[in-house]
This record gives C-alpha cells, sequence and structure tokens, in this order.
C-alpha cells in the first residue's frame, strides 16, 4: 500500500512530462534501432546511457516500475540472447542457461518495493524459451549505492563479499547469464560473477541493458 501511495505522489509532484507520454506509447520494435552492442572487457552492454530517450526509460523502469519499458527493454535483451546462445548451443551440448538479474539488498527492495531487473526477467519468461533464477544469487547485506561512490576503489571495496550463491545443485554445466541496468566500473558484476565461479557455476556472461 505505501508503494502505491508513494507511486501516486510521484504523479502528482511529477505529472508525466512529454518524453514520457511518448515513451509509454513507443512500438515493440522501437528500441532495436537504438541498439548500439559494445563489449567492455567481459561485459556486453546493449544501449548507451547518454541517449536521452534511453536515460528516461531506465529512470521510469527504475523509480517508476514501468512494466511497459520493462517490456521493450525485456524484447531487445531477448533477441540478443536467442541469437547468442543459438551459436553457442551448437557446441556446449549439456549446458543449461540461466538468466540471473543482479539481485538487491532486502532492504533496498522493501524500500523501493521491487527490483527493477526482476522486472525484466518478468517479461522475459513471458516470451518464453528462456529459463530464469531470481533466488540462484542473494545480497546478504545492504551497500552504499554505487553511483553514490567517486573511487573505484570504494566501489570494488563497497561490493565486496555481498553476495551469495543459494543453489546446493550441481552447477558444473551451468551457464549463468548476469543481467544488470547500468554498467559504471563493472565491480558489482565482477563480484557476483566472481561469488557464482566460486560456487562452480561452468560459465558466467554479463549483460547490462546501457553503458
Amino acid at each position: 500500500m505505501f508503494n502505491t501511495l508513494y507511486k501516486t505522489l510521484l504523479d502528482i509532484i511529477f505529472p508525466q512530462n512529454a518524453v514520457e507520454q511518448r515513451i509509454n506509447t513507443l512500438p515493440e520494435d522501437f528500441l532495436f534501432e537504438k541498439l548500439r552492442i559494445q563489449e567492455h572487457g567481459s561485459i556486453v552492454s546493449l544501449f548507451r546511457y547518454k541517449d536521452p530517450l534511453i536515460k528516461q526509460m531506465v529512470w521510469l523502469l527504475k523509480y517508476k516500475k514501468s512494466i511497459h519499458v520493462a517490456h521493450l527493454f525485456a524484447l531487445t535483451l531477448y533477441d540478443y540472447l536467442i541469437e547468442e546462445l543459438s551459436d553457442e548451443t551448437v557446441f556446449s551440448e549439456g549446458t543449461q542457461y540461466v538468466i540471473v538479474p543482479i539481485p538487491l539488498s532486502k532492504k533496498r527492495e522493501r524500500e523501493r518495493g521491487y527490483n527493477q531487473m526482476k522486472l525484466i526477467t518478468n517479461e522475459l519468461q513471458k516470451l518464453g524459451g528462456l529459463s530464469v533464477s531470481t533466488q540462484m544469487l542473494i545480497k546478504k547485506r545492504h551497500t552504499y549505492p554505487q553511483t553514490s561512490l567517486r573511487k573505484k576503489e570504494d566501489r570494488v571495496h563497497n561490493i565486496k563479499g555481498v553476495f551469495e550463491v543459494r543453489n546446493t545443485l550441481n552447477l558444473s554445466h551451468t551457464h549463468v547469464i548476469l543481467i544488470d541496468d547500468v554498467l559504471t566500473t563493472g565491480s558489482t558484476l565482477k563480484e557476483a560473477s566472481r561469488v557464482l565461479k566460486d560456487a562452480g557455476v561452468y560459465k558466467v556472461s554479463c549483460i547490462t541493458l546501457t553503458h
């Protein structure tokens, strides 16, 4: 109830502007024109955060729980994953592919009312053909927002040891695909990858919506 009231209050204080109204009516194939796939070491990003419309979409996803935005991002992510995994499957028989959203701490998710990346995975599951786990990786303690820390070493220290794998199954044939919204230094994804590999995961890939 609090989250509903909070969203209503936001809508009253910050009524929909023209950009938001436009985003909420974007056709399903719109984002394919915006794709700017880049590799940053082991991390792949799909869109440029500096694009004003993309930046606004991330904001709506993250702070206003826009299901329409989640659906649009999920469509492009789905298309990218299906293409990439179809090529890999030919050479990796027996491998299980699992999409895992970067988790929020219980405190952060309770405050916000949702995890924006789970909105994406919910939409991915509706499209079918992809396995998703929102329980395999948890964030066991609260941390400062990474964007609030200016130094790279502070971000690395902030996120160190915060993730835990909750899976007792054999993960030696599991390829985990971690997804997050915005790539900054990559510290969060690298730490999550390390924990998953330590737990026995065969391979970890990292994808962010924006960079």
